[in-house]
């Protein structure tokens, strides 16, 4: 006899409380997630943190103001196309384009409905031509603004789980894993979403502390770990030498990248019982490259140290650099 989908449901369930069950004994947990399609306002997603524990300063991220002007100019009535045209200190300018089939000469001809600016400044509006309908797409540019859709609800979730130190059990990703010692921060995630009531989930299952699965984790941490090694790789020769005119606050995010994931190394070594000492000189050499890099571009300029001499008569101030200053003053004697 085929059992009901309630059915089968309650034995998910069932089988799913029994991996969770003697926490002590797991070595972590693995975990998915759906969002359905949800538009939920930030103090009322605040509220709900706030009822579970979750952290909202350090879980919500900040709605992106660009973000909701796009979703509110291609939701609006009456729209074919729209694309930008500037994005600039000041402001963001988006064309709205109309689009008309020539069905007899087979061809397509475009012409400017309207140029709506988004002001950086004051995160306003302002409309080129009046020829769209102002107060509808302010009023849903207003509505994402202040709101989180299911696009931001999984990036958040995603965000929190790389803080947890997750890594992918598949290659495509989907299914992550996270060390027991996080495990509370997913079971607040998984109840978080749960409150969506819109068939959204967060799935959480036990993963025994034994040897069969730590076999299998190391080898998903390990194809993890040898993936993410290779990004950086490709990201540093990059930055270094693909343009002379990298920031050196370029290169301290890839150290601080670094660094993190060298813990991760030590982290799950001692969990799978597994050493990875390749893995682990792969990301020294990376850290000493970034070094060596940092001391080429910007050593001449550190340490140094400015100061002000100011004139007798006029009191005017020049910055001279110490060495400059001692290298006069001797000259003097």
């Amino acid at each position: 006899m085929v059992k009901s989908n309630g059915a089968q449901k309650a034995a998910i369930e069932s089988a799913r409380q029994m991996t969770l069950a003697n926490p002590d004994q797991l070595l972590g947990v693995m975990t998915w997630w759906s969002i359905s399609e949800v538009l939920v306002p930030r103090e009322e997603l605040k509220a709900r943190c706030a009822k579970i524990g979750l952290n909202s300063e350090r879980f919500l991220i900040n709605s992106r103001p660009r973000s909701a002007f796009r979703r509110a100019l291609e939701e609006a009535e009456s729209l074919n196309l729209v694309r930008k045209i500037v994005d600039n200190p000041e402001s963001i300018v988006f064309g709205v384009v109309n689009e008309t089939a020539d069905q007899v000469d087979l061809d397509l001809t475009y012409s400017t409905e309207d140029v709506v600016i988004f002001n950086k400044s004051d995160q306003t509006l302002t409309f080129k031509m009046k020829n769209l309908n102002a107060d509808e797409i302010r009023a849903k540019f207003d509505k994402y603004l202040g709101s989180y859709t299911s696009h931001e609800v999984r990036s958040m979730i995603h965000a929190e789980l790389r803080r947890q130190g997750a890594f992918p059990v598949r290659d495509k990703g989907g299914l992550y894993f996270v060390g027991k010692d996080s495990m509370e921060m997913v079971e607040k995630m998984r109840e978080l979403v749960e409150t969506f009531k819109n068939g959204s989930f967060l799935y959480v299952m036990g993963v025994r502390d034994e040897d069969l699965e730590k076999q299998g984790m190391q080898r998903s941490w390990q194809n993890a770990l040898d993936q993410e090694i290779k990004t950086m790789k490709q990201e540093i020769s990059n930055t270094i030498s693909g343009s002379n005119n990298f920031r050196a606050g370029t290169l301290a995010k890839r150290g601080k990248t670094l660094q993190e994931l060298k813990k991760k190394i030590e982290v799950y070594s001692g969990l799978f019982g597994s050493d990875s000492p390749e893995s682990l000189k792969e990301v020294e050499d990376l850290l000493e490259k970034v070094s060596k890099a940092n001391k080429t571009k910007f050593g001449e300029g550190q340490g140094k140290r400015k100061v002000k001499v100011v004139g007798k008569k006029n009191k005017t101030e020049k910055p001279v650099e110490v060495a400059e200053k001692a290298k006069e003053e001797a000259a003097t004697k």
